[in-house]
C-alpha cells in the first residue's frame, strides 16, 4: 500500500512539473507584436536655420515602451532615434534644416524587444527664402515689386 502511495505521489509530482514547465514555456514564447504605425504631425514648409517640431505617437499592442526613429531626409536607412517612451504618449521632436530641400520626413516606432512598425511619411519643404525676407547686414533688401520698379528706373536712366 505504501508503495502505491509513493508511486501515485511520484506521478502527481511529475505531472505538476510538466504543467508548470508547459505554462512557463507558453508565457515565454508568446509572440511580441510590433508597435502600430505611428501618427506623425509635421509642418508642410519650414524656414532654413529655424528649429521646428514634429509630433509622433503610437501604441504597442503588448504595452511595451517605444522609441521613434526619424528619417529627416527621406532615407529610411538613416534614422535618428529618440529615447524610449510609454506606449500612447505623444512626443515632440525638434529639428533644424541647414540646406534648402524638398523631401520627406519618415518615422517608425520600435518596442523594447526590437519589433518595429511600418514607416509613416510626410512631405516637407524648406524652400529658398526670397531676398526680401532676409535683411543682410549692410545690404539693402527689396520686395519683388520694389526690385522690379528699381530695375525699370535704372534701365530708363
Amino acid at each position: 500500500m505504501r508503495t502505491i502511495k509513493k508511486k501515485i505521489i511520484f506521478v502527481l509530482v511529475i505531472m505538476l512539473m510538466i504543467t508548470i514547465f508547459s505554462v512557463n514555456n507558453a508565457i515565454s514564447t508568446t509572440a511580441n507584436s510590433p508597435p502600430n504605425k505611428p501618427d506623425l504631425e509635421s509642418p508642410v514648409s519650414v524656414t532654413i536655420h529655424e528649429q521646428f517640431y514634429i509630433q509622433v505617437s503610437t501604441t504597442d499592442p503588448n504595452g511595451d515602451d517605444v522609441r521613434y526613429g526619424v528619417a529627416w531626409d527621406g532615407d529610411a536607412d538613416d534614422l535618428e532615434w529618440t529615447d524610449y517612451y510609454p506606449s500612447g504618449v505623444e512626443v515632440s521632436i525638434p529639428h533644424t534644416y541647414h540646406d534648402y530641400t524638398d523631401t520627406q520626413i519618415g518615422v517608425k516606432a520600435e518596442d523594447t524587444l526590437g519589433a518595429q512598425s511600418e514607416m509613416k511619411w510626410n512631405d516637407i519643404s524648406c524652400p529658398r527664402v526670397h531676398s526680401s525676407q532676409y535683411q543682410q547686414s549692410g545690404s539693402q533688401s527689396y520686395s519683388s515689386e520694389e526690385e522690379s520698379a528699381s530695375q525699370q528706373e535704372q534701365s530708363n536712366s
